[in-house]
């Protein structure tokens, strides 16, 4: 059983409102399914329904399931059809059959030349019951990924994963195999019983049972297989209406409310939370006292009821970065069968977050790219990346990497940069018809560079070779320092961690003077150094370093002029005289008044550098040699 933040509760098995009442465990309440749909679809005036400003996109390729048929269909009679979307797990690793895919050799034409798709069968238990439970919603259309994408025709996939978060974000209802190891599994309370029993008890007239924890609960904790999968985070975040099945229960979430089968608690009063909040992740005093419960609850409310632009007023740094952060932090930590499908498996959140062209590169924010790349996986996480394994993500993305737990951007700032600023870059990549371009950011000037631009046209074969496997390369304006890595910051380094456990090491000058951190793990450390770093940007120092981990030699000061008095043949009476002389001290600044650099730690292949780790140096430790030119790979 998933832990309860409140801890059980015991209700009375009454009809009142707030009440108890019976779940079975054979059998899911789909009566109650219908009159929490009425009841959203009746006192929710559209809050929850799908937007209908991006419904016609759907009209192009999109294929559900004619549950009335038992055929997928191509052509609809509506530009706006009421469908229902199944999220679960393929889990085909676990299947005690091979997964069903829809193929090139299924579609086929009838006489008035509507294309149909018989789907095979026998089909696996979980889409076999979400068509039964389409049909019994009074519903015609369900859109489930494996049977309504040809899954042989790279094309159709590519085209149909491009539309997923259209697909999600309206669709009338999204059905969840909360608890569905695999697609064969089914869903529990339709045709194989639920796991859990709920518990009751009789007291004099009355009749108890120990509630279920509630939709809160089992949706952040991790306990449901559903969620821990990459796919299934988008999936989740864009459905307006989620109906989740479970081994305890049926959870129903919509804008404004979340109800389940155990609890009496259905009204058609509007949420004082979601909907009323015009951003969910502001915090001024004029907003409604109550506030979401975690940093969680705030991210997934933003996303899925009042989806930001990276544009606006005040908005992409105290809302737009920590959505993108959390977002991020929440999907590493999730599984994926392959890893070629990272960027793919959270393409449809990122047009949600931001849907402007070119608006992400290898899934980092092109407007905010100095920040995003200072992402680093989480303090004992294990973590690696193949370098020659990679498809299409360049290795200075988080994309690109495997992580045992979840990486963060944990040196983002709450303000913007006020020192300094992060170095001009060209960003190159394949257009969709797979020419070269390019696209110029300079956060000074904001106008191309010669230098860089002259780099474009003078690409090495090596950079043309990692542009053509990665499909974007960086080119940095920018300066490389040299560091050695010493031990570790906290905690004895030991022969028994894995090597590829991420700790934080002091940096250190030629000398073994401390200059700042690292995140790194043992097999990086325990190279020969010296290592080279690149320079990306300059910030403040006041959220990053302690003075402790700065040696004094590096620690900012300034002179400050004393006056010195000596005295000569001084009585009793009066000074017989004085010299005054003009001094200077050097005084260290406060810890305020610091810059420090951010730097990537890069290794080389010809001219080309590759990402191994992020870490920061107290700028006067900073070797500011002439700029180069940097391609990042």
């Amino acid at each position: 059983m998933p832990d309860d933040s409140n801890g059980p509760s015991i209700q009375p098995l009454l009809s009142d409102p707030f009440s108890g009442r019976r779940v079975g465990r054979n059998h899911a309440n789909l009566g109650l399914v219908r009159q929490w749909l009425d009841i959203c679809n009746t006192h929710h005036m559209g809050s929850c329904i799908p937007n209908d400003t991006s419904r016609v996109a759907l009209s192009i390729g999109f294929r559900p399931i004619d549950v009335t048929r038992n055929k997928i269909v191509t052509e609809l009679p509506s530009l706006r059809p009421r469908y229902v979307a199944l999220t679960y797990v393929w889990g085909e690793d676990k299947m005690d059959m091979e997964m069903l895919r829809t193929l090139k050799v299924s579609v086929c034409t009838v006489e008035d030349r509507v294309k149909t798709i018989d789907f095979p069968k026998p089909l696996p238990r979980t889409i076999g019951d979400a068509i039964e439970i389409t049909r019994s919603l009074g519903f015609t259309y369900l859109w489930v990924d494996s049977l309504c994408i040809i899954q042989d025709d790279r094309e159709d996939r590519h085209n149909q994963i491009s539309m997923m978060d259209e697909i999600y974000k309206n669709a009338t209802l999204t059905i969840a195999a909360g608890s569905s190891p695999h697609a064969n599994w089914g869903l529990p309370g339709i045709r194989i019983p639920r796991s859990v029993s709920q518990q009751t008890e009789r007291i004099g007239p009355h009749e108890f049972t120990v509630a279920f924890p509630r939709f809160e609960g089992i949706n952040y904790t991790g306990y449901l297989t559903w969620d821990t999968r990459g796919w299934t985070l988008q999936e989740k975040i864009l459905s307006k209406r989620l109906l989740l099945f479970t081994d305890l229960q049926i959870y129903f979430r919509c804008g404004n409310f979340s109800f389940a089968e155990d609890t009496a608690m259905e009204t058609g009063s509007l949420s004082h939370d979601i909907r009323r909040m015009p951003n969910p992740l502001q915090f001024d005093s004029f907003r409604y006292d109550f506030q979401p419960r975690s940093i969680r609850e705030r991210m997934l409310n933003a996303l899925t009821f009042g989806l930001f632009a990276l544009e606006g007023e005040d908005t992409p740094i105290r809302t737009y970065l920590p959505t993108y952060a959390y977002l991020i932090k929440e999907y590493t930590q999730r599984s994926l069968t392959y890893k070629k499908d990272s960027l793919d498996a959270i393409s449809g959140v990122l047009r949600a977050l931001d849907p402007s062209e070119l608006a992400f590169c290898a899934g980092l924010p092109r407007k905010w790219l100095p920040l995003a790349l200072l992402w680093q996986p989480e303090v004992g996480c294990r973590y690696s990346i193949d370098y020659d394994a990679r498809t299409g993500i360049p290795s200075w993305s988080w994309a690109a990497w495997s992580f045992s737990a979840d990486c963060s951007i944990r040196s983002l700032n709450i303000e913007p940069p006020r020192r300094g600023s992060p170095p001009p870059m060209m960003i190159h990549y394949k257009d969709s018809e797979g020419r070269l371009s390019w696209l110029f950011e300079d956060w000074t000037s904001g106008t191309p560079n010669e230098l860089l631009t002259k780099s474009w046209t003078e690409l090495s074969a090596t950079a043309r070779q990692q542009l053509d496997l990665s499909g974007t390369l960086l080119g940095f304006q920018t300066c490389v320092g040299v560091f050695g890595i010493k031990q570790r910051v906290f905690g004895r380094d030991s022969t028994l961690d894995p090597e590829d456990k991420c700790w934080d090491f002091y940096l250190t000058d030629e000398a073994g003077r401390q200059v700042e951190k690292i995140s790194t793990c043992r097999r990086v450390a325990r190279k020969p150094g010296p290592h080279q770093f690149i320079a990306l940007s300059t910030n403040a120092s006041s959220y990053l370093m302690r003075a402790t981990e700065v040696d004094l030699k590096y620690q900012p000061k300034k002179s400050t002029l004393k006056k010195k008095f000596t005295y000569i043949g001084c009585s009793h009476t009066r000074n017989r005289g004085e010299v005054i002389k003009d001094t200077s001290e050097e005084v260290v600044l406060p810890q305020r008044d610091w810059s420090v650099t951010d730097v990537m730690l890069v290794e080389w292949r010809d001219d080309v550098a590759f990402r191994v780790a992020v870490g920061h140096v107290i700028s006067t430790a900073f070797d500011w040699k002439p700029e180069r030119i940097v391609h990042l790979g």
